[in-house]
């Protein structure tokens, strides 16, 4: 964890300046640490942000400063997003260490799901081996719990609840299993071909986890002005771009196949959201 806050400073870093001198790269890592970091250190760092995540640091002897450029090894985004979860969860877990007080100060989402952690580790370690599992699944509407062979892909949080992607290997299909309604997980012992990327394509193209969309479209969505903070601080989708901004209607476009969970996201509004353009009632 150290060392992914030393990555999360860096990168902060440089997303304020374009270019850093060596004396700023090591106070920002050295935010969360008692002493200045070594230049030893940093150059360790610097290679492993290098060969683990693809994030290249150049030094520019001229100008004395370094800066930063990226591939497309890592989303930069995601795993800063990823860091900061982990940095609050540390904050909160330090508070409460302190004081037990601070228990009744830290309050979750109701229905979080709980005790889904167990399958984590079998179903991390067979997607990283690209291992088939046989999982045991109970749907909400079914009355017991179904077998399926998958080949696990990746995790996604999705309304406060943890999904495995997979692969179901008997269609070929993509599909989301919420972890806490997985009852057994089993090793298959075969190994499949890993299609991570054609999942993650298919999965940005809707709202949720519902792949049965109608169709890549334009969909285009007037709302209040009193709506634009929401709409824009926690977007319906990550294609969304403005159409209009104006003191009657805040207006948005964005590029998915509509479906059940974009029509709830939608009518959440009520009479605050008005849709322009698109096939989005789907049921």
């Amino acid at each position: 964890m150290k060392e992914l806050l030393r990555i999360y400073h860096v990168l902060a870093l440089f997303e304020r300046k374009e270019a850093c001198t060596l004396d700023e790269i090591r106070k920002a890592i050295s935010l969360d640490e008692p002493e200045l970091v070594s230049y030893e250190t940093w150059n360790r760092l610097r290679n492993k942000m290098l060969n683990h995540y693809g994030f290249v640091v150049t030094y520019d002897k001229e100008s004395n400063t370094s800066r930063i450029s990226f591939d497309a090894k890592v989303d930069k985004d995601k795993l800063m997003g990823l860091i900061h979860h982990f940095k609050t969860m540390g904050l909160l877990q330090g508070y409460i260490d302190h004081d037990k007080e601070m228990i009744e100060r830290v309050e979750f989402e109701q229905g979080m799901s709980s005790g889904s952690e167990a399958h984590f580790n079998a179903l991390q370690h067979a997607m990283m081996q690209n291992h088939s599992m046989l999982i045991s699944h109970q749907g909400y509407t079914k009355s017991a719990p179904v077998d399926y062979e998958v080949n696990p892909l990746y995790f996604k949080q999705y309304q406060n609840r943890w999904y495995l992607i997979a692969e179901i290997t008997s269609k070929g299909t993509f599909r989301a299993f919420g972890i806490d309604r997985i009852q057994r997980v089993k090793p298959k012992g075969k190994v499949f071909k890993n299609r991570i990327k054609e999942a993650k394509k298919q999965f940005s193209q809707v709202v949720g986890l519902d792949l049965k969309g109608n169709g890549l479209q334009d969909v285009i969505i007037a709302f209040d002005p009193s709506q634009k903070p929401y709409v824009e601080s926690i977007k319906l989708h990550q294609s969304q771009t403005i159409i209009s901004d104006t003191p009657e209607k805040y207006i948005i476009k964005i590029r998915v196949s509509p479906n059940y969970e974009l029509q709830q996201q939608i009518q959440k509004f009520g009479g605050l959201a008005e849709v322009l353009e698109g096939d989005w009632i789907c049921f």
